[in-house]
């Protein structure tokens, strides 16, 4: 049997690269039910949240997750990058294998 795997996608106002970037994960051959894909959002505001609700409607393996901002405004997700609060989540995800696809 094969590791869990956490593929880890941070992510701001990707909404034109998204999608072919989903397609590209969910097209690989590891197993779906060894696989979960955590889409960190850092306060999008192009549309990048609407891209994920709409590939996680059609795989489950996708999830959602909002980066922690702690209180900060929103351009400081794109000074810090998604990268930070994305760290804290896929501390807390239950993956044996972790791919973080930039």
């Amino acid at each position: 049997m094969k590791p869990f795997l956490s593929v880890l996608i941070p992510c701001r106002n990707e909404v034109r690269s998204l999608g072919r970037c989903l397609a590209s994960v969910i097209a690989s051959d590891y197993p779906e039910d060894r696989m979960e894909v955590l889409v960190v959002d850092g306060a999008s505001t192009d549309g990048t949240r609407d891209v994920i609700s709409h590939w996680a409607r059609s795989h489950a393996r996708i999830r959602m997750l909002e980066a922690e901002l702690e209180g900060r405004r929103p351009d400081f997700a794109r000074l810090d990058g998604a990268h930070a609060p994305a760290t804290r989540r896929f501390l807390r995800a239950r993956q044996r294998i972790l791919a973080v696809q930039d």
